[in-house]
């Protein structure tokens, strides 16, 4: 979860519920579990805040400063470095989706370009504790 740090101060988060006092910014691709979740309840509360179809939009939108995005941490982690995002809460967070890097293994040994992103990758993994 992340926002601006002018959101982040303007609205001091402190516990999960806080997030309810701001718009959210929501993916469209990551709702698709949301009727099952929401099977469980007598209604279904109203969508608020915005919807994007891609990662690096959310992200702008949350730099920007109108909501609280949930997006994938290996994708913001550069904005974060660089102050323009925050965590404004830590919280655990589980993904059902995985990503895998694939290739044919006639090119498993292809030139340095190829080997270095391999390992570039491995090393992110390690360091985000994958």
């Amino acid at each position: 979860m992340t926002c601006s740090p002018v959101l982040a101060e303007k609205h001091r988060f402190r516990e999960p519920k806080d997030l309810l006092k701001t718009p959210l910014l929501h993916m469209v691709s990551r709702r698709a579990g949301a009727p099952v979740r929401l099977a469980r309840r007598k209604s279904r509360p109203p969508l608020r805040g915005m919807l994007f179809d891609q990662f690096a939009t959310a992200a702008q939108a949350a730099i920007s400063g109108p909501g609280v995005a949930l997006l994938p941490e290996f994708l913001i982690c550069d904005d974060v470095d660089r102050g323009d995002l925050v965590k404004p809460l830590e919280l655990p967070m589980e993904s059902a989706e995985r990503y895998y890097l694939a290739f044919p293994m006639a090119r498993a040994s292809y030139p340095p370009l190829a080997a270095a992103f391999r390992a570039w990758l491995g090393r992110r993994a390690v360091d985000d504790g994958a």
